[in-house]
């Protein structure tokens, strides 16, 4: 084992603070911040629950890859990472946004990793505090959403091929990181087979003298995988969600034109609030500037792996760009080349400050204060007033209202079909039987249709309201409603109502009967 230097220690200790600061943006308040449940959260939480109850999904299905959801099958990896947490902490939000959090710190030391073998010791350094910090990054590692497993593969994979020019049994690890990239998320289906090809083609000939083995072998392991995964990749089922989202063909271009402006990077971000926070860009305008001196550099240097970076971000875009513009989970496996970037163009004003200045390191100083400051700025909003502006757009209301409910003990449950899938709701908070729901499970929901409506478990269903309360007024049902339903229940429903209100003062659901 090599001995451990001053300079190496003080490098490890700085990367271990980095990803204690990253842990702690990634978990505090995990459980209400975002403030409320997103029906793709819930239904994964509740897979992971069905799986650790009958081995398997909602649906019934033994151990899937592709985990039927609404409408549409997506890869089921994201479940089976929140098995053990469901397990150890029940069924709960917390639980279920666990493995993002995780994910999301380990992607800290895996872009330490792959910057500094492209640039070096600083370069890893600074990629890693960009990471550490990016609201973008930050913001996904906090939900239930597979999109965030697809950078942390990516970079696992690219540095590992980078290594693997030194020892060339890091190409099996490369394989496996970018095969498990191939099962993570839908852009992944086409960024992860072209980037293997760019990586391929920018080292396979430095590597070929002296790892020629591992280098065919990882290649056969990842088409194994890649050929297994196309199988579903190519069916109904696999295409059902890109037929709906795809984007007329005449629109390609000013959406992959959307994932490169001003607008997106710096100026708005995506409009989506699930997907950014208020304040700038995806990019703070920082971390910009210094993506583009870096891309500057690389231009002008012209080495090998200075083509990596620029090919990395329009595959990114592709196929993001094929459905729609300036959505940034689906641009999210961008992120970690544009932050990259930035990384070298922040090391060429340190060597340039080192060469030109007689106190460097206030150079440094100053950009450390500089990036901590301009993505401090959109994080303080994140972990203050974003919690409560965002809440109807992460279906508060629904744990509220079953509550509510719960404690009227109604011999029935009346949720009404102008809610947005509420039943999946019911079945996570309730924590109701997976077995009981295998066996009738909702079967209606449709891709640009989802709508869930005469369906029943037990004393538990989804109807339209107006018929139900009539129906049931004489059985003392508890409805929970939207506030447009209000009016359709019966009178005498309507004299014991409660409101749940999101905390930005928006009437959200109504609780309603005896």
């Amino acid at each position: 084992m090599p001995e451990l230097t001053p300079d190496r220690r003080r490098e490890l200790l700085a990367i271990a603070g980095l990803f204690a600061l990253g842990l702690i943006l990634r978990i505090a308040r995990l459980d209400v911040l975002p403030n409320g449940l997103f029906c793709d959260e819930a239904s994964a939480g509740y897979d992971a629950y069905a799986l650790l109850q009958t081995g398997k999904d909602q649906f019934g299905t033994p151990w899937p890859l592709f985990a039927r959801s609404f409408g549409d099958y997506d890869e089921a990896s994201y479940r089976y990472l929140a098995m053990p947490f469901v397990a150890l902490l029940g069924l709960n939000e917390l639980a279920t946004r666990m493995p993002a959090a995780l994910i999301g710190a380990l992607t800290i030391p895996a872009m330490w990793l792959t910057a500094r073998q492209l640039w070096g010791r600083t370069a890893g350094l600074v990629a890693a505090l960009l990471l550490t910090v990016s609201p973008w990054h930050v913001q996904f590692s906090r939900v239930a959403f597979r999109g965030i497993l697809l950078p942390f593969c990516l970079l696992v994979g690219v540095a590992s091929w980078l290594y693997a020019r030194r020892d060339g049994r890091f190409l099996w690890l490369a394989a496996l990181a970018l095969s498990a990239g191939l099962w993570t998320y839908s852009p992944a289906r086409m960024l992860v087979p072209t980037l293997a090809l760019v990586l391929f083609g920018l080292f396979a000939g430095e590597l070929w003298p002296h790892a020629r083995r591992p280098l065919l072998g990882g290649a056969l392991l990842f088409g194994v995988v890649l050929a297994i995964l196309s199988s579903h990749w190519l069916s109904p089922e696999g295409r059902a969600r890109s037929a709906f989202l795809l984007a007329p063909r005449g629109n390609w271009l000013a959406n992959l034109w959307s994932y490169f402006s001003p607008q997106f990077l710096i100026l708005n971000g995506d409009p989506n609030p699930r997907h950014h926070v208020a304040q700038g860009g995806q990019l703070d305008p920082v971390v910009a500037l210094l993506a583009l001196v870096g891309l500057a550099v690389g231009l002008w240097k012209r080495q090998r792996a200075d083509w990596l970076l620029p090919a990395w971000l329009v595959l990114a875009a592709i196929p993001a760009a094929l459905t729609e513009p300036s959505h940034a989970l689906r641009d999210i496996g961008a992120l970690p080349a544009w932050l990259l970037l930035a990384a070298r163009g922040a090391t060429h004003v340190l060597e340039q400050a080192q060469l030109r200045f007689p106190r460097p390191n206030l150079t440094a100083v100053a950009l450390t204060l500089a990036l901590l400051t301009s993505a401090g700025v959109p994080l303080s909003g994140y972990f203050g007033e974003y919690g409560a502006e965002s809440s109807p757009h992460w279906q508060y209301g629904y744990r509220q209202a079953l509550e509510l409910a719960r404690q009227r003990h109604p011999p029935c449950l009346v949720l009404s079909d102008h809610l947005f899938l509420p039943h999946i709701f019911a079945l996570f908070y309730y924590r109701l039987p997976p077995a009981a729901y295998q066996a009738h499970p909702v079967q209606t929901v449709r891709q640009g249709s989802w709508i869930v409506t005469d369906w029943s478990l037990g004393q538990l269903s989804v109807e339209n309201t107006r018929k139900a309360s009539a129906r049931l007024e004489q059985q003392r049902c508890t409805f929970i409603v939207a506030p447009r339903d209000e009016a359709r229940l019966d009178p005498a429903v309507r004299a014991h109502v409660d409101r749940v209100v999101a905390p930005d003062g928006s009437l959200v659901m109504l609780v309603a009967g005896q």
